[in-house]
């Protein structure tokens, strides 16, 4: 949930972060980004509900901006062996 209760974020097995209105459950916005052959596993709003962090399977994190719709930053993290 955003901070203010009124938006759902979810992530998915078809790689998109989604933004639905918890009021009326409509789809507010997509986010696409994430390799299509990973899933999102993890989402996370800032504490002001202008960000959204998701994570996938292929060791990337993506910053979203909830006012632009754009991302804003893309994080790949490095297992030990290297891959990630």
């Amino acid at each position: 949930f955003s901070p203010d209760g009124a938006v759902v974020v979810t992530g998915g097995e078809d790689a998109m972060v989604k933004l639905w209105s918890a009021e009326d459950g409509q789809c507010l916005e997509t986010f696409v980004g994430h390799s299509l052959a990973t899933k999102v596993r993890a989402v996370s709003c800032s504490p002001e509900g202008t960000l959204v962090a998701s994570g996938s399977e292929d060791g990337c994190v993506k910053i979203w901006s909830t006012t632009s719709f754009a991302c804003e930053a893309t994080l790949r993290l490095e297992t030990a062996d290297g891959v990630g």
